[in-house]
């Protein structure tokens, strides 16, 4: 009886201790986005961070949108399609996300990225197989610590799948909107090349942007879990503003191929055209 009086009193310890620090945590965090705010008004970042709800017709678009992505399959594809859609608009100089239509069309668009993302995510799930097979199915101690092994390998090889992913969906939009133009892998990564000091700049703000977003995913699903999709499909049409201004920089050609990088071409862009983050 005592022992269960003594585990109970630790327990509560614990868990005033842990609301301590999430109040704390929730404090830091509101200070540290209320501080980025009031640098980045006025700036590109800021005309992206409004591009989902800058008027009333967007606001309700995103509204939409927001309600949508609760739906299984069908309605999540027509998001992801919705936002391919909004890049594409956005490419083409329009100011607000474009009105819902054509949901069939918005579907199969979203089937499209899911198979751009599941082509460049098998780079990181073959070896996150691997090391799963290893650790839960085969018990020896020396293929364990090999299954760890292919874990972090996995790890590097996700982060690398993200880096290249928007390239691979702002080439395809920018060229001529098939499929298989995402999945050309050599004249993805040579545009990444070709233009990597403005590519990773814009890079690192969204990724930022989007560690924000999923800080705030979390509070939202400690509280209600539906209230997620308010974050997460609006920063799928940040995504969309940011990088669909960014891909009108890059130049493509109908029959391009790679170049060797470092090589001296009338055709490179030049780095101070570019429409980054900064």
């Amino acid at each position: 009886m005592d022992e269960a009086n003594t585990k109970n009193k630790i327990k509560l310890k614990f868990s005033l201790l842990w609301e301590k620090i999430r109040k704390a945590a929730k404090i830091v965090y509101f200070e540290y986005i209320l501080a980025i705010f009031k640098k980045i008004k006025g700036s590109k970042v800021y005309d992206y961070l409004k591009y989902p709800i800058h008027t009333k017709e967007a606001f309700l678009r995103y509204l939409f949108g927001c309600v949508l992505l609760v739906v299984p399959i069908f309605g999540i594809l027509a998001c992801f399609g919705y936002a391919l859609r909004s890049m594409k608009g956005v490419m083409e100089g329009k100011p607000t996300p474009p009105a819902w239509a054509d949901f069939i069309g918005l579907f199969l668009a979203g089937v499209e990225v899911v198979v751009v993302m599941l082509m460049y995510g098998l780079v990181f799930l073959v070896p996150f197989s691997i090391g799963l097979f290893c650790v839960l199915v085969i018990s020896i101690r020396w293929v364990a610590i090999l299954g760890f092994v292919f874990f972090f390998l996995s790890s590097i090889l996700a982060l690398s799948a993200f880096f290249v992913l928007p390239m691979a969906f702002m080439y395809m939009m920018r060229k001529d909107e098939r499929l298989d133009t995402a999945l050309q892998y050599d004249n993805v990564l040579f545009k990444i090349v070709e233009m990597a000091q403005s590519y990773i700049k814009q890079i690192i703000y969204f990724w930022l942007t989007c560690f924000a977003g999923v800080i705030i995913v979390y509070l939202m699903i400690k509280s209600f879990f539906i209230l997620a999709v308010i974050p997460i499909f609006y920063l799928m049409l940040v995504a969309a503003d940011a990088f669909g201004r960014f891909a009108n920089t890059l130049e493509v050609y109908s029959e391009e191929t790679p170049m060797k990088i470092g090589e001296d071409t009338k055709n490179n862009i030049h780095l101070d055209k570019t429409d980054d983050l900064s």
